[in-house]
């Protein structure tokens, strides 16, 4: 009887390095691209984007997104609608900001943000002089502060539970000249 443990145990022992490579390779990454078209559809249900700034004194409003792949820098460029309503100006103005951003993927809330967030340019019309120069230096690090982290899609339970029963979790973000490529990496034991 002794013997036979052994047997059935060696012969298992020899079993699992047989079907231990055969099953890793069945969980290797996947990978699969969200178009341009797919990808703007997403990020325009989160504007417009109304934000006060100093306190009551200004408030920002970003709307129309228009994205723009930057697969040489794995990034997204973004041109916004700008509107802000300052009290001191008595008034609105309106213009535009150009911004461009990496991903990343926040697993705590199945959030995909904006990170690194770069301003490229600010355009505002009819901004009295006296103001332009502040504007100039403080806008572009106002709206990267403001924009840094900013969801742009929130991931349903229901899908990240369906990848999760495939025994796959979220992994990278890469910007190619196709779209957003998504690698669904083997979740870790």
């Amino acid at each position: 009887m002794n013997t036979r443990r052994r047997t059935i145990a060696h012969a298992a022992a020899w079993l699992s390095l047989l079907v231990a490579p055969v099953a890793s390779a069945q969980f290797r990454p996947i990978d699969y691209t969200i178009t341009l078209t797919q990808l703007t559809m997403q990020v325009a249900k989160r504007f417009p984007y109304t934000q006060q700034v100093a306190g009551d004194l200004v408030q920002l409003q970003l709307s129309n997104p228009r994205l723009k792949l930057l697969p040489d820098a794995n990034r997204v460029a973004t041109n916004l609608d700008l509107k802000l309503v300052a009290q001191v100006l008595g008034a609105g103005t309106v213009g535009a900001l150009g911004i461009d951003y990496g991903l990343r993927y926040e697993p705590a809330d199945r959030t995909i943000r904006m990170t690194n967030a770069k301003v490229r340019s600010v355009r505002l019309d009819g901004v009295p002089a006296q103001y332009q120069s502040w504007l100039d230096r403080n806008a572009p690090r106002l709206a990267e502060n403001l924009l840094e982290g900013y969801v742009l899609h929130q991931v349903g339970e229901r899908e990240l539970a369906m990848v999760a029963a495939m025994g796959y979790e979220p992994g990278s973000f890469k910007v190619t000249a196709d779209g957003l490529k998504v690698t669904m990496n083997p979740k870790q034991p």
